[in-house]
């Protein structure tokens, strides 16, 4: 297991929720292909991902409030850290780890 998932895994255990957006490609071969530990989506319509802008973005939501309390841009080029390892490092945060 991977950082990342090792840090959703650890997340999920402190009681939060960590969900991947599914872009393109089939849902069931991403989870396996990825070993996935996580709840994984693919909306049905493109006005979701309109909304989310795009697969780089990273957002952490306060679900009693379900207002965004933290986003961050990773990079396309992988020239920055992932924008899932500091989203992560700031659900733990927000979860008092």
């Amino acid at each position: 297991m991977g950082g990342s998932q090792q840090k959703g895994k650890a997340a999920i255990e402190a009681g939060g929720l960590v969900v991947e957006i599914l872009h393109s490609g089939d849902l069931l071969s991403w989870i396996k292909a990825e070993d996935l530990h996580v709840t994984v989506v693919k909306p049905k319509d493109d006005q979701t991902l309109d909304q989310l802008v795009s697969r780089e973005w990273t957002y952490v939501i306060d679900l009693k409030t379900m207002k965004v309390v933290w986003k961050g841009f990773g990079s396309y080029d992988g020239s920055k850290p992932s924008s899932v390892e500091e989203g992560l490092t700031q659900l733990m945060t927000l979860l008092g780890k």
